[in-house]
Parts: structure tokens; sequence; C-alpha cells
């Protein structure tokens, strides 16, 4: 068996455009996010949203509700945030979660 270098090379150039075409979709929809809960309000540090995700899931992740703990929480979307999908970091559709 031999190794296809040109393969190899054309893969992960590939995977690096991907990268970077999340980025930019990425860098977007953050922005895109910001504005509208400026404009609108409700954003997702604003206290009424974090006391409703709180009364909604308590302490444990949104998912399996294991305990959360600060080194081991994750911010999720429950919609992601990327080129293939168009989720917002508004409130709505970020919750917290364990890393599991």
């Amino acid at each position: 068996m031999s190794f296809d270098t040109s393969k190899y090379l054309a893969n992960a150039t590939s995977r690096a455009k991907s990268d970077v075409a999340n980025k930019l979709v990425s860098m977007f929809l953050h922005e895109l996010s910001r504005r509208l809960s400026a404009e609108v309000g409700g954003g997702v540090t604003d206290p009424e949203y974090t006391r409703a995700v709180a009364e909604t899931f308590g302490t444990g992740c949104a998912y399996c509700d294991r305990p959360l703990e600060p080194d081991r929480a994750s911010v999720e979307h429950l919609d992601g945030m990327n080129r293939h999908r168009v989720g917002l970091h508004v409130a709505g559709n970020v919750v917290v979660s364990c890393k599991r």
C-alpha cells in the first residue's frame, strides 16, 4: 500500500477551506445576533433569560440532567451556528450543558 500525498494534501486543503468558511459564517451570525439582541432586547445574558433557563433546567445539563460544574459546562446552541445551520446566539437558542 502506498501513501497518496496529493490526495492527503487535497483533503487537508479542503478541511482548511471549510474551517475558514465556518469561521466567517460564525462571525457573521454572532454579529447578527448582537444586533438583533440590541434592537429587540432579550439577549442571552439578560437576567430574565438567565432566570428562565435556570428555572427550566435548574443546575443540571439541558440534555442529560447531570449536575453542571463550572469547569465542565458548555454553552450549547440548540440550532447550531455554522454554514449548514443558521442558529443564532439569541435567547431561546442557547442553553447550558455538560461537555459530555
